[in-house]
């Protein structure tokens, strides 16, 4: 199993390949499997296609330009503007694929003892 979580990847970097509504049904269905907690399952799911995601993404845009202004509707939130701003990019292209992190890149032992 560490093998296949391992292998596993994200991908944000799509095709213009158009798939049926079936196979989109399947592959949401295909989510709603996933474990939650007390198997609550709250799952909700709203796809954006064509017109209407260049709407989202206009929208999310001038919302984020207006919040970099003026702050007002989430004054709290101002340090997550550039994460906002990155998932809007992210919705619009994608990004270039990065390397992968050794494991020494992301642990540190403070115990004396070096990763090997």
């Amino acid at each position: 199993m560490i093998q296949e979580i391992g292998n596993r990847r994200s991908i944000r970097k799509y095709k213009e390949d158009k798939i049926s509504k079936k196979l989109l049904e399947e592959i949401i269905y295909s989510a709603t499997l996933a474990p939650s907690a007390k198997n609550r399952q709250p799952w909700k799911f709203i796809v954006y296609q064509g017109k209407e995601k260049e709407k989202l993404v206009d929208i999310m845009r001038q919302g984020i330009n207006s919040e970099k202004v003026t702050h007002t509707l989430m004054p709290e939130w101002a340090f997550a503007i550039p994460d906002a701003e990155n998932t809007v990019r992210i919705m619009q292209e994608a990004p270039a694929k990065r390397p992968r992190k050794t494991f020494a890149d992301i642990v540190e032992f403070r115990d004396g003892s070096e990763c090997e």
